[in-house]
């Protein structure tokens, strides 16, 4: 009996510490796609787990054992693979990780039936936020639409109410881009055009380009920023004129090189952008419940991936926080379960069950501790967090500001913020718009008017013979006879189809290349429904009598009038006032300079052959008299001088004498 006593010291050294260090196991099934990635987040796996051992009863009581699953993105093979591991021992309560989209929404919709619950670790979809058919997924990684949200918050902020968006093809950008679409329409923001990133980067860019929208959002990789870069160098898609708004769920930094452009081109056109990603760091400076700060864990984790000789992979803090998830849940519906047996008459009852289940649902709904990528907590089945706004400044990339998923609240550093020109004023082509007033070609019909009236009183004062009266009655009567259907014509065109005002928009000038301003000219005209068909009418009934005139005018070319001449001046003049009018429709001033022209100019031919012999010869018979005039007066001059002088000499005689 002494020497039992004796003993129990060495007992409690040995014998009690290996019973402490015998775990329970908390076997889970791990779904991966294998690759150099998966092994980058291994890493990541193997620290949480290291940082699991250290922790105190009961999490430190219990040892993740993971089954692997490879799918290989295969959905059948995912499905039979799943099946065969839940019919096997262990049973597993919980899925980690995750595989391609489509494999993870078919198993997400099959995890009630087979009552299993999935913590992951990659990029939500946001078709995957739907509850009511994806109630057992858990991921850590934020959800597409709190990248969509903090992206209509941010225009929002500066009022930019045209966006235009580009987005790479695949089945999870389709989905942010459906979703975006959707909250763009909430938020009465005017998606003008919408492009998808094809093989020929630069033709979808040029296309945007053409829309007229300075606020691009661009939804696409990292591999594909530089290519998407790279043209917008090319088409001077950059700078002050516009704003890049670059949405991805990825998380690397900035790495834009590509071959074509030149690293300062591609830092040019980049320089200003605005990258919204998901928080893969956090930034707290303390410890968090794994007894590491984010970047401690950073540390470790950098230096355990280069002796693996491994790829570091953008999730490796995602997949830390969810081992964290997963093994806290599981643990505490473990300990239920023990606390159950304890007091119940039942042993070793199995842990699968309906009841185990809502256990482990209600268990992660309520995590909340601070891990490396910051608070992690869920709301509604998402992960909260916060969005980070990169602006790349340079040649690297600035935080800005953030938005929380939590509180929907946007928070910008003004003083960070960098914006060329006046992009915030002017997400478009300011348009101003100028009426062309034809004051020149009024002042030439103005002077045309006081032409012909000057030529007009001419003619009265020196045609006052009446043969010209005689010859002309004959005229006048057909004249009367062309103006009375000139009248009805005219009259039946307001009547029936009348003319009115019409603003006609002509080619946009812009101001010049510093200034994001573009003049639109427009121009007033009268018009109506059926403008050419009246044409047409009234041109119908002219040219018969051009043709005729051109007839009688070639019958009587022997003698010597100048009536003939005359007529072939009035239609060569009417057809190329008619030509000219046609093809200067499109720009009216031009058109009414055109006609004017060729009116004053018909008009001017036409009374100096007709009258201008009249003006000849009356010219001529003032001339005459003018000149009797002159010479009769010099003559009285010289009978004068000649009297005078006779005068002068019988005064001198008398004188003598």
């Amino acid at each position: 009996m002494l020497e039992a006593f004796r003993l129990l010291p060495v007992y409690w050294l040995l014998v009690v510490p290996v019973l402490a260090q015998v775990c329970h196991p908390l076997p889970m099934l791990w779904m991966s796609v294998g690759g150099n990635l998966t092994a980058g987040v291994s890493v990541a796996v193997r620290l949480a787990l290291q940082d699991l051992k250290r922790q105190p009863p009961p999490l430190g009581d219990y040892e993740v054992q993971f089954q692997l699953l490879d799918p290989q993105c295969d959905p059948a093979e995912s499905l039979k693979a799943l099946f065969d591991a839940m019919w096997a021992e262990p049973n597993y309560l919980l899925l980690f990780g995750g595989a391609c989209p489509s494999v993870t929404a078919l198993i997400a919709r099959s995890l009630p039936a087979l009552t299993l619950l999935q913590v992951s670790f990659e990029a939500s979809s946001p078709s995957l936020s739907n509850r009511k058919l994806y109630g057992n997924l858990f991921s850590t990684v934020p959800s597409d639409r709190a990248l969509n949200q903090a992206t209509v918050k941010l225009l929002q902020r500066f009022k930019w109410t045209r966006v235009t968006v580009i987005t790479q093809e695949g089945p999870r950008l389709s989905e942010m881009k459906k979703d975006l679409s959707r909250q763009l329409l909430k938020a009465d923001v005017q998606v003008v055009s919408s492009e998808s990133l094809s093989e020929d980067v630069c033709s979808s860019l040029r296309r945007l380009k053409e829309s007229d929208v300075r606020i691009i959002i661009g939804q696409f990789e990292e591999d594909s920023a530089s290519e998407v870069f790279c043209c917008a160098e090319r088409l001077n898609m950059f700078g002050a004129r516009y704003q890049w708004l670059v949405v991805d769920g990825g998380t690397s930094g900035w790495m834009l090189k590509v071959s074509g452009c030149t690293d300062d081109s591609l830092l040019t056109a980049a320089d200003g952008s605005i990258r919204l990603q998901m928080r893969r760091l956090g930034n707290a400076k303390t410890p968090g419940i794994s007894g590491r700060t984010p970047q401690e864990y950073q540390d470790s984790y950098l230096r355990q991936v280069i002796q693996d000789r491994s790829d570091v992979s953008p999730l490796h803090t995602f997949a830390y926080d969810a081992v964290w998830v997963a093994a806290r849940a599981l643990s505490q519906v473990m300990e239920a379960v023990k606390l159950r047996e304890k007091y119940s008459s039942q042993r070793n009852v199995s842990v699968r069950g309906e009841e185990v289940q809502r256990t482990l649902l209600e268990a992660v709904k309520q995590t909340q501790f601070e891990g490396i990528t910051g608070p992690v907590f869920f709301r509604n089945g998402e992960r909260m967090t916060s969005i980070e706004l990169i602006q790349f400044q340079g040649s690297r990339g600035v935080l800005v500001g953030d938005f929380s998923t939590s509180t929907q609240q946007l928070r910008l550093m003004n003083q960070l913020l960098k914006f060329t020109g006046e992009t915030l004023n002017a997400p478009q082509t300011v348009t101003m718009t100028t009426l062309i007033r034809a004051d020149a070609k009024r002042l030439l019909l103005q002077v045309q008017d006081l032409t012909l009236f000057f030529i007009v009183i001419r003619r009265a004062s020196v045609d006052v013979s009446l043969g010209h009266t005689v010859s002309f009655t004959v005229l006048f009567i057909l004249l009367l006879l062309l103006l009375l259907l000139e009248v009805s014509v005219l009259s039946t065109w307001q009547i029936l189809d009348p003319l009115r005002r019409v603003v006609l928009q002509l080619g946009p000038q812009s101001v010049s290349e510093d200034q994001d301003q573009v003049v639109q000219l427009f121009c007033e005209r009268c018009s109506s429904s059926n403008m050419q068909l009246w044409l047409a009418v009234v041109c119908g009934y002219k040219a018969p009598l051009l043709g005729l005139g051109c007839l009688v005018a070639w019958s009587v070319r022997t003698l010597d009038r100048p009536e003939p001449l005359s007529v072939f001046a009035v239609t060569a003049f009417s057809v190329s006032g008619l030509l000219g009018s046609l093809l200067t429709a499109h720009n009216p001033p031009i058109q009414l300079c055109i006609t004017s022209v060729l009116v004053l100019g018909y008009n001017v031919f036409i009374l100096s052959r007709l009258f201008g012999p009249k003006l000849d010869v009356e010219i001529e018979s003032i001339s005459m008299q003018l000149r009797e005039t002159s010479e009769l007066h010099r003559g009285t001059r010289g009978r004068h001088t000649v009297v005078q002088d006779q005068r002068l000499k019988s005064s001198s005689s008398a004188e003598t004498q």
